[in-house]
């Protein structure tokens, strides 16, 4: 099959390379992933005489093998180890600020005044605090600035055709066997019983609008970045792609290019730029009604966005919402769910919840 005829709509997209390609390109992560421990493990023994050393940073190494194979089928569906675009993708991999960043910084433990890394050569150890930091954004994360659009719509396809993936292929069923303390749990499906009555719907026009243009979609994977149904979604581009749907026509200027909103504004070069949550108004939770959007934070380090919001859904009453969630794909959850984030079952999405935000009225849904 075709890359280019692969979409986020599709359940039975086949990659098309071999067993041993795929142990081959596992084997070469795994070995980079083993080789930053060894590097903490090195600065931990090198600054272990300092006035102090933090490594509560040390984030937890691993990845989904899945998502790196899908990563590469979408680059070649054929893919091989000695192809040239699998060697340069993998070797982007590795490089800072894709999955992994390992960064170690240096304080004066008299004045806590900042020491360049460059000069801390020049301090004894004993001077210095010490903070040791290893990021892991988990590789679903790099797909958006990895992949090109119509690369993106393959590795949706793969996302959304994993279980036909793990039967064709012995070594990806081996691989996630390995990875299971690693990888994301397999989430049990959501099916109707969540979705909104037909009575809730008659009541709340909008959210009736917001379901039917959803409803397609339910099932789609969740991809970083994507906004549409050929890329499938993130959180913020699935409430978008319907906001825009309903009439709500919602974009940023940055650097001279129209830009969707992501969940909350941040401030760039001086400037603030919208998210989806400055686009409504705040609304208390004991008003909160069947359509009005859903926040929460602390799915993963949004510092610097308004209220640190990292995810947004469509709440439907009753503590139930539709969101395109990490782990869950386009999905009806409850707030008695746990968020997928990183490497392990997170906190509730009650835990998470940061407020309620209701939209503007629009001529189209009056």
């Amino acid at each position: 099959m075709n890359n280019q005829m692969i979409t986020a709509a599709d359940t039975t997209a086949l990659m098309q390379t071999t067993d041993e390609a795929i142990m081959a390109a596992e084997a070469d992560y795994v070995l980079f992933e083993v080789s930053l421990l060894d590097e903490v493990s090195e600065l931990r023994t090198l600054y272990s005489d300092a006035h102090s050393l933090d490594t509560s940073a040390v984030s937890v190494t691993g990845h989904d093998p899945y998502d790196l194979m899908a990563i590469l089928s979408a680059i070649k569906p054929d893919w091989q180890m000695g192809d040239t675009e699998i060697q340069r993708t993998l070797e982007t991999l590795k490089e800072p600020r894709h999955q992994y960043t390992l960064v170690t910084s240096f304080k004066n433990a008299r004045t806590r005044e900042t020491i360049n890394s460059n000069d801390a050569y020049r301090y004894d150890h004993a001077e210095m605090d010490v903070a040791i930091k290893l990021t892991n954004y988990d590789l679903e994360c790099v797909v958006d600035s990895l992949l090109k659009h119509d690369q993106l719509c393959a590795y949706a396809g793969y996302q959304h055709s994993k279980a036909a993936n793990l039967e064709q292929f012995n070594s990806l069923r081996q691989l996630n066997e390995m990875h299971r303390h690693q990888v994301k749990l397999n989430w049990t499906p959501r099916d109707d019983e969540l979705a909104p009555s037909a009575e809730t719907l008659a009541k709340y026009p909008a959210l009736r609008q917001m379901i039917s243009i959803a409803t397609p979609f339910i099932g789609y994977p969740y991809v970083w970045g994507g906004n549409s149904p050929e890329t499938s979604f993130d959180c913020s581009g699935f409430v978008d792609y319907i906001l825009d749907e309903m009439g709500y026509h919602y974009r940023n200027e940055i650097n001279g290019q129209s830009a969707r909103l992501p969940v909350a504004g941040s401030r760039r070069g001086g400037a603030f730029y919208d998210g989806i949550y400055e686009k409504c108004t705040p609304i208390n939770e004991t008003d909160a009604r069947p359509g009005d959007l859903v926040f929460f934070g602390g799915t993963f380090d949004a510092s610097y966005r308004e209220k640190h919001l990292t995810h947004v859904g469509i709440y439907l009453g009753d503590e139930k919402f539709l969101a395109c969630s990490d782990g869950y794909g386009v999905a009806y959850l409850t707030y008695d769910d746990h968020d997928a984030n990183g490497h392990e079952i997170g906190r509730t999405w009650r835990e998470l919840l940061a407020g309620y935000g209701r939209l503007p009225i629009v001529e189209e849904n009056i």
